[in-house]
């Protein structure tokens, strides 16, 4: 019975570690990716630095009334969003499909 409680243990502390979310914050990863405002997701928008549901949200409800950003730094007109964490974002973010698609690398 101890030993079945041992195995049971070992395997969810195993899981724990191969399962657990990956974070979503671009500033953990390797890679230089850049989200397009104008077409992103909720998603993508919560993986911006400083973006959680409610400024997802308030970004794309601005969209919609406001239309598209001409610029990132637009973003501190929405609302949830002041000046620093606009320029927080600047690295993160662009507005516009350059590349197009809703999230670019850059190289």
């Amino acid at each position: 019975m101890w030993g079945l409680v041992v195995a049971v243990l070992a395997v969810r502390a195993f899981a724990d570690g191969l399962l657990a979310p990956e974070p979503n914050d671009l500033t953990s990863s390797g890679v230089s990716v850049r989200i397009d405002v104008n077409r992103a997701s909720l998603g993508e928008l919560q993986a911006l630095p400083g973006i959680g549901p409610e400024r997802a949200r308030a970004i794309v409800l601005h969209r919609v009334r406001h239309g598209p950003f001409r610029s990132p730094t637009e973003l501190s007109q929405v609302w949830g969003i002041g000046p620093a964490t606009s320029a927080g974002l600047l690295p993160y973010a662009t507005a516009g499909s350059r590349a197009g698609g809703q999230m670019a690398r850059s190289r």
